[in-house]
């Protein structure tokens, strides 16, 4: 068992961050030593028996390269992973040999990476592997990792020299026209060594094709071939066959790991390589996160955008207003909607994370900070999430703790608590001040005085405001007249709607519907 782990760099946050990743794994029962650079790591090792170090390469006085190469040299050495940033791959070379345990990209530490890590070192250290086939040569799958990323920075960042990048790194085996395929890869178990497994079958299987190829990991579990086509043909025939060799060959494995194509383009020089690869990588990840079978018709990000933001408001204003059911099926239906146009991930999780803020602030404001280390702890689990079912999962659990928090403590008195819940369920009915007090069981004024105390704001302005709220949402989906929305929301006199419309939102109805329109 993997007992004292030692974590090595010079920049606090990265340390911090990795110690917490390690602290929250599963497969972690040891305790965890900090130092901040080499000289003072190798101080620590001469007191203390390390099973496990993780060190950066990049630090003062002692580096990790030399760091490295020390700890071997010690009679019982521990364990070592590096901890390498995309422009870092050079310096990994000079580790090599050493015979690291893995390599952790900084840009792309996951808590399923730690978990890997550990149960890797944990194997080792048992000296008995599970998949013996599946365990790699010193080193090397761990390369081609520090290679992918520094690849995937420099396609990613429009002002690196991709064709010096690949020059360097490829020498002259990068020819266009190239062909590119994307696929993902469901790996259930998850396992490093499972990981390599299969990326060796598949290498195996592109080095029969007798063609140079390119086989890149992108997280989670997509893969990005490419390959030099030698006539217009031979590019689909490579790629279908590719895929039916990796799939029957996944087949006879025990890990129960599928692959399925994704999308494959045409590519002429290095400059449109860039283009095709954000493109490909982009729609394949819509396609993984929403496990989708084939990608929908997609909204532009500035659509997305807008409807996001729109999304968050409306949470919010449901939040502030407390009214629970209403919060739990605008996030549902926001969910569906998004999956049915594929929104992107990265932008869905944001969200996710932005209302997990709102609930602190919210939590705050009527209890201690204690109850926050749940909203936290979903922050925490929405950064590592891989599909959209499992974010889900983790708001509306979320939801349901405030839920149950929010009864034990609430935020105003119970005759206001069910007034604001009657209003929530009857807002497009006749809501007169003497029907909601008598449903109260208070008279009528001394509800009015309580009311407008608690709420800030008078009964009858209450109630136009979750009316007109209602009606942003509706206009928002396009489906309705100005004077069926009027109707829909308690307002018999569409002239009236209008007034209190403008005085609340600040334009006309009609205006308003407008902009939302130029705005799709």
């Amino acid at each position: 068992m993997i007992e004292k782990i030692l974590v090595v760099d010079d920049d606090f946050l990265i340390r911090k961050w990795l110690c917490l990743l390690i602290q929250q794994s599963r497969k972690c029962h040891a305790e965890i030593l900090q130092a901040d650079n080499g000289q003072k790591a190798l101080e620590l090792l001469d007191k203390e028996t390390v099973d496990l170090v993780i060190t950066d390469i990049k630090m003062p006085l002692i580096d990790g390269v030399d760091l490295v190469r020390q700890i071997q040299k010690m009679e019982v050495p521990p364990q070592i992973a590096v901890l390498s940033a995309y422009d870092d791959y050079s310096y990994v070379r000079s580790t090599l040999k050493e015979g690291i345990l893995d390599y952790l990209l900084k840009g792309e530490m996951e808590l399923h990476d730690i978990d890997a890590l550990l149960e890797l070192a944990e194997q080792k250290q048992a000296a008995r592997l599970p998949h013996p086939e599946a365990q790699p040569p010193k080193g090397a799958h761990n390369f081609t990792k520090v290679i992918a990323g520094a690849f995937r920075e420099c396609l990613e960042n429009p002002e690196r020299d991709l064709e010096l990048f690949l020059e360097q790194s490829f020498g002259k085996k990068m020819v266009f026209p190239a062909e590119s395929l994307v696929c993902c890869l469901k790996n259930p178990q998850r396992s490093e060594a499972v990981r390599f497994h299969v990326l060796s079958r598949l290498a195996d299987i592109c080095g029969a094709q007798k063609l140079d190829c390119l086989l890149l990991p992108y997280p989670p579990d997509l893969l990005f071939f490419l390959y030099h086509r030698q006539t217009d043909s031979e590019g689909r025939r490579f790629s279908e066959r590719l895929l039916q060799q990796a799939r029957e060959a996944l087949e006879k494995t025990p890990d129960g790991c599928t692959l399925t194509g994704v999308d494959r383009s045409r590519i002429l020089d290095a400059r449109q390589l860039r283009k095709v690869f954000s493109r490909q990588i982009e729609d394949a990840l819509r396609i993984s996160f929403y496990q989708l079978r084939h990608l929908p018709v997609t909204q532009s990000p500035e659509q997305e955008l807008t409807c996001l933001a729109a999304w968050k408001e409306e949470i919010s204003a449901l939040i502030r207003k407390k009214q629970y059911a209403s919060v739990r099926s605008s996030f549902q239906d926001m969910a569906a909607k998004c999956r049915e146009t594929a929104v992107s991930p990265k932008l869905f999780v944001n969200s996710c994370i932005a209302i997990c803020y709102r609930f602190s602030a919210y939590i705050q404001s009527f209890t201690t900070n204690a109850h926050l280390a749940l909203v936290e702890d979903t922050v925490f689990q929405l950064q590592r999430t891989e599909t959209a079912q499992e974010s889900e999962r983790q708001m509306l659990s979320l939801m349901d703790y405030i839920y149950d928090l929010a009864k034990k403590h609430p935020r105003y008195s119970q005759a206001i608590e069910k007034s604001i819940d009657y209003i929530a369920g009857h807002y497009s009915e006749k809501l007169s001040l003497d029907e909601i007090s008598s449903y109260v069981y208070l008279n009528k004024s001394y509800f009015s005085e309580l009311f407008k105390k608690e709420m800030g704001i008078n009964y009858n302005d209450y109630i136009n405001q979750v009316r007109i709220q209602r009606a942003c949402e509706l206009m928002a989906e396009g489906r309705h007249t100005l004077s069926g929305i009027a109707q829909m929301v308690g307002f018999s006199d569409q002239n009236y709607f209008s007034k209190v419309f403008k005085r609340i939102v600040g334009e006309s109805p009609k205006s308003y519907q407008k902009a939302l329109r130029h705005s799709r």
